[in-house]
């Protein structure tokens, strides 16, 4: 199963309502949920790995096809709260709480790498699995 970041409200645990957003054609329904995101010449698309900032965080999958432009549901608010799992579970310890790190995307896999700290902007608020990896994160959310 792919790793992805869900369990999204904002910074204070509210829910945060989906907003719908374009995509753009020359995929197949390129982006899954609890997918980061990224907006790219004015629509969403899956950000990329050791990326700096996000836009949002996929509340389902989008639905552009190779010829037509489609939409994505997102998870968007000034800053989001939500779990994770790093890249490397046995690298999560007290050191690693409160650090800002990057995000890893690995094929279908969202995870947060906490091991870049140098553009980090993701920030370990708490680290619930240490065997699994799963943490909790916050991060601020760019258009």
């Amino acid at each position: 199963m792919a790793k992805k970041f869900w369990g999204v409200t904002d910074q204070l645990g509210n829910k945060v309502p989906p907003v719908e957003f374009p995509v753009a054609s020359g995929t197949t329904a390129s982006i899954s949920e609890g997918m980061a995101v990224v907006v790219s010449s004015n629509n969403m698309a899956e950000v990329s790995d050791g990326a700096t900032s996000f836009g949002g965080i996929a509340a389902g999958p989008s639905d552009e096809t190779a010829t037509a432009a489609g939409t994505v549901l997102v998870y968007r608010a000034p800053t989001l709260k939500f779990h994770a799992f790093a890249t490397t579970p046995g690298n999560l310890s007290s050191s690693t709480l409160l650090t800002k790190v990057t995000l890893n995307v690995s094929g279908s896999d969202h995870t947060i790498d906490e091991n870049d700290i140098s553009s980090g902007f993701v920030e370990i608020e708490d680290q619930i699995d240490t065997t699994t990896g799963e943490c909790v994160c916050v991060a601020a959310t760019t258009l």
